[in-house]
């Protein structure tokens, strides 16, 4: 919450996951928050019975409107999805990370059944830009 403006909104979306809503930010600002999270909490442990744990953090970001898209081609359930899509990636590509999509390179309705279904091979086929912000090193105690 630290790191949040007044405007703002941090929620839980479930399980371990959390949604953070930046109002009016550009595509380099999300990805200067998203660094500036990946090293505030993995700089950071928390304290459990007085015992420090190290924690990361995994992360999936992309500005709203996304792409420049309508809203009616690229709603929010769509965005939403693919941010998802994103941090499943960052998951699986060794967490305390994040990646961002930055802009498409081929028109959406190309490319839209790839992008929704395989983030993944989108990114390797050169159909999406994205940002890998990279979480610090972590420590072994």
């Amino acid at each position: 919450r630290g790191l949040l403006q007044q405007q703002d909104i941090l929620c839980r979306w479930g399980g371990e996951e959390f949604l953070i809503l930046l109002r009016r930010v550009d595509i380099t600002a999300a990805t200067v928050f998203t660094q500036r999270v990946l090293d505030d909490i993995g700089n950071n442990p928390v304290l459990v019975a007085d015992l420090p744990i190290h924690v990361t953090v995994s992360a999936g970001f992309l500005t709203f409107p996304f792409a420049e898209l309508d809203e009616a081609v690229m709603g929010w359930n769509k965005a939403l999805q693919l941010a998802d899509m994103a941090l499943y990636l960052s998951k699986v590509h060794g967490r305390n990370r994040g990646y961002g999509l930055v802009k498409l390179h081929q028109p959406y309705h190309n490319i839209a059944q790839q992008l929704e279904t395989d983030l993944s091979l989108a990114i390797e086929q050169g159909q999406v830009e994205v940002a890998l912000v990279e979480g610090p090193t972590r420590r072994t105690e």
